[in-house]
């Protein structure tokens, strides 16, 4: 049965031009370190999910003459890596390089081409490749796809027969016919068969714990029908990843593994990939990138589809030219007419803006599938390191030796996944984040420092949940009362809820994806009395350099939004920003900050609300019950971890308007400050504009 066609579905038109394409291309350009070159789709029919149908392949060096190396040296050959690195786009760049090679006219000037891939005179070669994406879904239609393909040279160069060899394949409706047609042509014409068979690990009938598949039969009898199809090709070359099941013998063939080096995107051609999208526009958040996605090319690719998203949502079409037409047919007219410098700086100068894309990168299908992944891992014990972890499961690994994945972020998500695992099987006192911190701490050397600051956080939640927080001689949460809940999204919690909950009981608010560069955590509690405690914790070493954090966090605009009647119930609950760690303030100290309330003109009320400031070094009062090794691990970590802001030149009357976004901010100074708000490309030089130009809003 076949398959319902997609949008992208490449028909033998189409494929015809792309032969043509690969015929007349400049091979050499492929080769090149760093140049972008556009490969058409080597095949016929539905496509592969990635990489896109019209790829900017670009170039890496020497690794596309290994692999043709590696493809040379046997008859079955493996090319292996972690998934997302581009060994889909190398195969395809091999794929071209080879149709135009193997049909090269066999004469003088490619004789030298033709011995070094081992080609004889006389002998016709059909590269014949194949997906297993598709091959899956359909096998018969797949093999009749690839081998028109690898045949439509013949009818772009008038070969005697090619009418009745394209008649010949349309009519085949079984794999026993296209296997009979192989041979058949390899008897009577003399050719010879290459396949090259991509993405081999979606054919496997068992996940990667050996356990099967929901559809474990569809793919066991795909398995079978192919590796009869493949018994017919004199040379077999394999991409897939390196525990596929498909290969039982992939130990005893010639492969070629991609290394860390070959894996990741270096300087040039990460400027090259960015120069094609919208990341080469964003320099600013060059460092953001490199966590969340690692320079690998597919979360790169998954960034830069974020980043058209959150600019397609700033960009709306002035009208609707055709009523009723879904707004998704303009996205791509709308982003190329509206996407002026302007808008897309805003992506690269307004956090709000940027957190929005990582937001939507941390919710992209491709990470829903890391996370799915993480989600099977069996853990038995302790996990002691992160080489352990990378064995448990290799898909994003690129160095099992020493635990590396294809980005801090992606290996967070494997890390949250095996430390929850780890308290299910093997609780510690000071909870699974604690020990792990202490093994890791064992072997500084290896530490990714760029990333203490989630170790500290993860340490941190896991370890005020199960002792508690006190805060001097005030504020003690209890010991076992206290609910750790991540969020993506700010969690809006309403006051009226809160007083609903049991005493001695709350929540722990931790981020689970992205950073605020306000507040690290936030604590919702209800006393013994029964009185509403919101504590805003930020972990740090220095509290004179970040202590605008804490009137921005209390700053009536930010507390909205994460508790929306908050104005309701001012003087009824108890507010506390607490900095906590290894401070450069020595011992505990405590100041009550007066309210600082101001009114607009139109009614709006902002400014801050009255609050205690704590500063609470990490001791046997702050955490009651850790123990004294513990502590130890949580200052140093502490001491360790990094904290940066895109706004630490806010003025300090301005700190509570931060939590506003840039739409607010620019209304706001139209209205009440007459400025004009795209004279300022951040929020930042906004908001000091606005306290410099006079005429304040009125006091309430």
């Amino acid at each position: 049965m076949c398959a319902k066609r997609s949008r992208d579905y490449v028909t033998v038109e189409e494929a015809r031009e792309a032969v043509k394409t690969i015929l007349d291309m400049n091979e050499d350009d492929i080769f090149i370190k760093g140049k972008s070159t556009l490969l058409p789709y080597p095949g016929i029919g539905d496509p592969v999910s990635r990489p896109p149908v019209a790829l900017n392949y670009v170039g890496r060096g020497n690794t596309l003459f290994e692999l043709l190396g590696v493809w040379i040296s046997g008859r079955e050959v493996l090319i292996l890596g972690p998934k997302g690195i581009g060994k889909s786009s190398d195969f395809r760049a091999m794929a071209c390089v080879l149709y135009k090679w193997l049909n090269t006219p066999d004469d003088e000037e490619n004789r030298e081409k033709r011995m070094h891939l081992q080609l004889r005179e006389g002998v016709k070669y059909r590269p014949v490749f194949l997906w297993a994406e598709t091959f899956l879904i359909d096998h018969v239609e797949a093999t009749k796809n690839a081998l028109l393909f690898s045949y439509l040279v013949d009818e772009i160069r008038q070969v005697d027969g090619w009418q009745e060899t394209e008649a010949a394949i349309a009519s085949i409706v079984s794999m026993e016919e296209a296997l009979g047609f192989i041979k058949e042509r390899k008897k009577n014409k003399a050719e010879v068969f290459y396949f090259f068979i991509d993405g081999g690990e979606a054919l496997d009938p068992s996940d990667f714990l050996g356990t099967p598949v929901y559809d474990h039969d569809a793919k066991s009898a795909a398995k079978k029908d192919l590796r009869v199809l493949l018994s017919a090709g004199t040379r077999i070359c394999w991409c897939t990843s390196p525990k596929a099941g498909i290969l039982s013998r992939k130990n005893q063939l010639p492969s070629f593994t991609y290394k860390r080096q070959k894996a990741v995107f270096d300087e040039q051609e990460y400027s090259t990939f960015a120069g094609n999208c919208l990341l080469g526009k964003l320099p600013a958040r060059r460092s953001s990138i490199e966590l969340y996605t690692g320079f690998v090319p597919l979360f790169l690719d998954v960034m830069a589809t974020c980043c058209e998203t959150v600019l397609g949502d700033l960009v709306v079409p002035e009208t609707n030219t055709f009523p009723g037409v879904p707004a998704w047919l303009y996205f791509g007219r709308t982003l190329a007419s509206k996407a002026t410098d302007e808008v897309i700086a805003m992506l690269n100068d307004e956090d709000e803006y940027w957190d929005c894309v990582l937001r939507a990168f941390t919710q992209h299908s491709e990470i829903d599938e890391v996370r799915k992944k993480a989600s099977k891992i069996q853990v038995q014990g302790a996990c002691r390191t992160d080489a352990n972890m990378a064995r448990l499961d290799p898909t994003y690994v690129l160095d099992a030796s020493t635990g590396e994945y294809c980005s801090s972020f992606i290996k967070r998500i494997y890390l949250n996944a095996v430390r929850e695992k780890e308290e299910a099987v093997k609780p510690y006192a000071d909870g699974a984040w604690m020990a792990y911190a202490s093994r890791l701490l064992q072997d500084k050397g290896r530490i990714n420092w760029s990333t203490v600051g989630q170790l500290c956080e993860d340490v941190l939640a896991a370890v005020v949940a199960r002792k508690g927080l006190r805060l001097g001689s005030d504020i003690h949460a209890a010991c076992g009362t206290i609910t750790v809940q991540e969020f993506d999204k700010i969690p809006s919690r309403s006051i009226e809820s809160i007083k609903k909950m049991a005493v001695n009981t709350g929540y722990y608010f931790k981020p689970r994806d992205l950073s605020f560069p306000d507040v690290d955590a936030v604590i919702v509690w209800v006393d013994e009395t029964g009185a509403v405690n919101i504590i805003a914790l930020q972990y740090t070493v220095n509290v004179d350099e970040h202590r605008k954090s804490a009137n921005q966090f209390m700053s009536l605009s930010s507390l909205r939004l994460w508790f929306p009647d908050i104005e309701k119930h001012l003087g009824n609950i108890n507010l506390h920003f607490a900095f906590v760690g290894c401070s450069s303030q020595p011992g505990y100290s405590r100041s009550v900050q007066l309210a600082s309330i101001k009114q607009l003109k139109n009614g709006t009320v902002w400014g801050t609300p009255e609050y205690v400031l704590h500063v609470q070094p990490f001791d046997d009062k702050a955490i009651p019950g850790l123990a004294a090794e513990d502590y130890g691990v949580l200052v140093e970590i502490t001491s360790s971890r990094t904290w940066n802001t895109s706004y630490s030149e806010v003025q300090g009357d301005g700190v509570g308007l931060l939590a506003l976004t840039r739409k607010e901010l620019d209304k706001m100074a139209k209205q009440d400050y007459g400025l004009n708000p795209k004279d300022y490309k951040n929020k930042a030089l906004l908001i000091n504009a606005m306290l410099a130009a006079g005429g304040s809003p009125a006091s309430s």
